[in-house]
């Protein structure tokens, strides 16, 4: 999944989620990265998108459709 920029959408970026809410991508499905607390062998189901911990819904899964919600906000 990339941002609206092109670059790649990676595990541990913070992001702005439609410039209201904070979060953490833990997961990327598409370029298989997981983060050590939530590790590849604990994930059933997704097999495309992020999953993101957010700061009004605890954790989330976005679709690949949905990359248009997210601006960076700093890389781990």
């Amino acid at each position: 999944m990339k941002y609206l920029d092109g670059s790649e959408i990676l595990v541990g970026d913070v992001v702005s989620i439609d410039g209201q809410h904070w979060g953490t991508v833990i997961a990327s499905f598409d370029s298989r990265q997981f983060s050590e607390e939530f590790p590849e062998r604990e994930w059933f189901g997704p097999d495309s998108g992020v999953v993101v911990s957010t700061d009004f819904a605890g954790v989330v899964h976005y679709p690949s459709s949905d990359h248009v919600h997210f601006a960076l906000v700093r890389r781990k």
